[in-house]
């Protein structure tokens, strides 16, 4: 089992030397350490990591630890300027998409008179590439991939391949094209696929601007290239020769970051005719690094008169379907910034309940009969920095790989309700990825597992099956497998007692009368739910609202020992 998670991935990026022996062959990493000892780097000199630092504070606030991030930064240019070494790839690795980022955390849609809920892009390329790491190497679809190329050599990345192969005149080039540009095509596909983002941001809101005073000429408004100039000038690239002119245009013209992301990374070449200077491998890795990156952000199915299937296919474009596979799987340590009125839980003191403020007023009361009374005047919006999934384990056991998302359950609870959407979203993007392993020549099987809900009452009917699994093993196997709630009904009520005494005495609870009378409630609360609902409704439209999170102090410690 593999853990996937953000220690892990900044120990690659720091030490991925001691790792590339994974990547490469021996040929591969001779060449390598060759072309270290002759490259001189200029790009990204006046790097400041003084300010950077000090703005990842303003960003995400003083108590996070954001010196990993700029550590991480660092150890990710180096890789790309030392391994990845495709000349002028590091210039689109910019700090400066954080200071933008900023901007796209709080952005509305004045539109529909709603605020956007974004979540961070600039990490998540890294993650995206750490991911693909382990899923080719690491596990071994290197090996699927290479197949794909000699087995399905009609698709377009084949012959593509093929083609930059057959015009490399050195023998020892030709026999690690295929490890060179695989490698290379990964690494510039997940490190650079949103890098779009920020000229989307831009041009929506430019058009804002042109909307404030339309008739005052004081700034030009052509802010984007025409798109006949842009495909005039890379009418040669596997891009445009690949995917539909209007499909190509319609993306263009509604900002579409994949599409934006892609040019990007073609016309850092092609604007300055640099990439007729590359090696055969940097460039057939460049072109097909564009071309998983537009695919990215296709929907399954086009609306209107683009209508047609184009559902990822690992055969025809393995580096595509991984980039896409990686990048609706990739949720562990992903910031949400969301924008809300709510207040932060206040647990009373003496009871150790969740309390509630009174409508219309400045009282918060517990169902005590404690009081608190608000005394500061000021309203306030509050920024709520959401942080859901912990950290995503790949099984593996040769036929079939198994994704695990861990979702903090606790915090789940906490983030449905500021925004309930948060989950249906999260669940339709997993159904969504489901299906897009199905049916892939290739490929072993593979599946997702995770645990993601709206309604609060199955959220606390989960924690209490953990616990049970980690206490009560061999009962626990008895309703592992079952869906039911009428099962899990009849086992609580058989079990009541005992998993009540045994949380008392694992978390210490014997001289809290309190919290055990907390206790006692919150089970009969959870045993009247699952005699009522028989069957396990995760997403719904009306989660129950009685009790929400009156208890979540205690579902804090029952929580706390499961871990």
């Amino acid at each position: 089992m593999w853990i996937i998670d953000d220690n892990n991935m900044q120990n690659f990026f720091s030490e991925w030397y001691d790792k590339s022996n994974k990547i490469f062959s021996d040929e591969l990493s001779n060449d390598i350490e060759q072309m270290n000892k002759n490259i001189f780097l200029s790009q990204n000199i006046d790097l400041n990591y003084a300010t950077m630092q000090k703005n990842l504070h303003m960003i995400f606030g003083e108590n996070t630890n954001v010196e990993k991030q700029v550590c991480l930064f660092d150890g990710v240019l180096e890789f790309l300027q030392h391994v990845v070494q495709v000349d002028g790839a590091d210039r689109l690795f910019s700090k400066h998409f954080y200071d933008i980022e900023w901007n796209m955390f709080l952005e509305a849609d004045f539109e529909k008179s709603e605020m956007k809920v974004y979540r961070d892009h600039f990490v998540h390329q890294i993650r995206n590439a750490y991911l693909g790491y382990y899923l080719i190497w690491e596990i071994g679809l290197y090996k699927n991939i290479e197949y794909a190329v000699h087995k399905y050599g009609s698709t377009g990345f084949s012959q593509y391949i093929n083609i930059y192969k057959s015009k490399e005149l050195n023998s020892d080039d030709r026999k690690i094209f295929y490890q060179k540009v695989i490698m290379k095509t990964w690494f510039l596909s997940a490190l650079f696929h949103d890098i779009g983002y920020p000229l989307a941001y831009h041009q929506r809101y430019s058009a804002r601007m042109d909307k404030y005073m339309p008739y005052l000429r004081v700034l030009d408004n052509r802010r984007q290239m025409d798109f006949i100039e842009l495909s005039a000038l890379l009418s040669d690239t596997y891009l445009f020769k690949m995917v539909d002119y209007e499909e190509l245009k319609l993306k263009y013209e509604r900002f579409d970051h994949g599409m934006l992301s892609a040019i990007c990374l073609l016309l850092n070449y092609y604007h300055t005719g640099a990439i007729h200077r590359l090696s055969n491998s940097d460039r057939c890795s460049i072109e097909l690094a564009a071309y998983a990156i537009f695919v990215h952000t296709r929907n399954y199915s086009i609306q209107g008169n683009l209508e047609k299937n184009i559902r990822p296919i690992f055969v025809e474009d393995p580096i595509a379907y991984l980039l896409r596979l990686c990048d609706d799987l990739q949720e562990w340590a992903r910031v949400y910034f969301i924008v809300g009125e709510n207040s932060n839980v206040l647990i009373c003191d003496k009871c150790k309940k969740t309390v509630e403020k009174q409508e219309n007023s400045d009282i918060y009361r517990c169902k005590c009969g404690n009081t608190f009374k608000k005394i500061t005047s000021i309203n306030y919006r509050k920024i709520n920095l959401v942080e859901v999934c912990k950290k995503l384990t790949i099984e593996d056991d040769g036929k079939k790989i198994i994704f695990k998302l861990d979702y903090d359950l606790l915090k789940l609870m906490e983030v449905i309700k500021i925004d309930e959407q948060y989950a249906k979203y999260r669940v339709k993007e997993l159904s969504n990825l489901k299906k897009l392993l199905t049916d892939q020549a290739l490929l072993p099987e593979i599946d997702i597992n995770y645990f993601i809900s709206n309604n609060h009452m199955e959220i606390k009917v989960e924690i209490f099956l953990r616990y049970i699994e980690k206490y009560f093993k061999e009962k626990y196997i008895k309703i592992a497998s079952k869906d039911s709630n009428r099962i899990k009904h009849e086992f609580m009520l058989e079990n009541q007692k005992e998993i009540e005494t045994s949380i008392i005495r694992n978390l210490h609870l014997e001289c809290d009368d309190n919290i055990k009378e907390s206790l006692r409630c919150e089970m009969e609360s959870i045993i009247e739910y699952l005699c009522n609902n028989k069957q396990r409704e995760l997403i719904c439209k009306n989660p129950p609202c009685e009790n929400y999170m009156e208890n979540i102090y205690l579902y804090t410690l029952i929580d706390g020992v499961c871990q």
